[in-house]
């Protein structure tokens, strides 16, 4: 989808994880911090930060309201995005449920903690490399299209 909507190295920034904060340093370590790829990562995050904060709370407060899960369960899930997206759920879901505010803080933490170390190894070891191969793979299957489009377009400018 990034490559579609004309992203290039970016896309590898932008795509390789969650865009948690430790991802920026991970990103900014592996390609510098002058990189399109730190370029698309870092505007990830500042979209991800404004939108995703928003989205996370209004998730949560949708889900703790249908009485599908336990909101100990609830609290944990919120721990897996960014801190704020984590901030921003677990807030509305101890507001929801106002006896349950501090377990639900503390599993926020617990998981928030659990998601960030596992996940710097999966995006070091894992999401980079592969993501750096799929741009591979894909910005040869999208170079011919980009090929023709300055020819088509500069064809009807005549």
């Amino acid at each position: 989808m990034a490559m579609l909507l004309g992203l290039r190295r970016e896309s590898i920034g932008a795509t390789s994880s969650l865009n948690r904060e430790y991802h920026l340093a991970l990103i900014n370590s592996a390609y510098g911090s002058d990189s399109d790829e730190a370029s698309g990562s870092m505007a990830i995050y500042i979209v991800g930060g404004i939108l995703g904060t928003i989205y996370f709370g209004i998730m949560a407060t949708v889900l703790g309201m249908t009485g599908w899960f336990d909101p100990k369960a609830l609290g944990m899930s919120t721990g897996v995005g960014a801190g704020i997206f984590m901030a921003s759920a677990s807030a509305s879901l101890a507001q929801l449920f106002p006896h349950d505010a501090n377990t639900i803080t503390a599993m926020a933490s617990a998981a928030n903690t659990i998601a960030g170390i596992t996940g710097i190894y999966i995006t070091m070891f894992l999401a980079i490399p592969l993501t750096d191969k799929l741009y591979t793979i894909l910005d040869k299957m999208f170079a011919g299209r980009r090929a023709k489009t300055p020819a088509a377009v500069k064809g009807r400018i005549k």
